[in-house]
């Protein structure tokens, strides 16, 4: 089960949506956990990617607030 805690000074107070970007190579996972994190009313996801280089780039325009990525991804494809 998927819990998320706010403090009193952050989006559960606001009004303001805490916006996510989800990246994992499956698509599977990429789709449980958006699903999982769409659960909760104070979560927005932003983007979901497959690899580091879409994450970065999207990282970079979005600017989200949370960043959900699968164990390992940032070192795939040999970046560092």
């Amino acid at each position: 089960m998927l819990t998320i805690q706010s403090s009193s000074r952050d989006a559960s107070n606001s009004g303001k949506r805490i916006r996510a970007l989800v990246a994992a190579e499956s698509a599977v996972t990429r789709g449980g956990i958006s699903v999982l994190l769409g659960t909760q009313k104070d979560v927005e996801v932003v983007a979901t990617v497959r690899n580091e280089v879409e994450m970065l780039q999207s990282a970079a325009t979005l600017q989200p607030d949370l960043v959900v990525m699968e164990h390992g991804i940032l070192y795939e494809s040999g970046f560092q």
